[in-house]
């Protein structure tokens, strides 16, 4: 798979509102159909926080990505069903984990691994994947 990516170094100084705390952010990254905030900080995930962030960037998604070390923790939520779910494993999380803190190797919260290969903004994405009988 691959994708064109961009990366969002510095929120350009807008306040965003995550829980009852007030942060100036970095670690965006924009795909077609879902944002991503990565970061290390332990921070309170609402829906509020994410609804204004699909409305800000115009996506159908957005998710936030606490990291420790290589291992990720995904939350991602949907405007259309104003869902919010805790991930157990992401593609486009390790995805933005890649761009943001250039690792490799991307621990998932099932224990498994993706794998992301990110050249001159090519993306290459690998992971085991079993089959589950019918």
């Amino acid at each position: 798979m691959e994708l064109s990516v961009k990366s969002k170094k510095e929120f350009s100084k807008k306040l965003l509102r995550i829980g009852r705390t007030n942060r100036f952010c970095n670690g965006f990254v924009l795909l077609s159909g879902i944002g991503f905030l990565v970061t290390k900080e332990k921070i309170r995930i609402t829906r509020r926080s994410l609804l204004e962030l699909t409305n800000e960037y115009r996506l159908p998604a957005f998710g936030i990505v606490l990291t420790d070390e290589n291992r990720i923790e995904p939350y991602v939520y949907v405007k259309q069903t104003n869902s919010l779910f805790k991930e157990t494993a992401c593609g486009s999380a390790s995805i933005a984990t890649n761009i943001i803190l250039g690792i490799n190797k991307i621990i998932q919260p099932t224990g498994e691994s993706i794998y992301v290969e990110n050249k001159q903004n090519k993306i290459r994405v690998s992971a085991k994947v079993v089959a589950l009988g019918c």
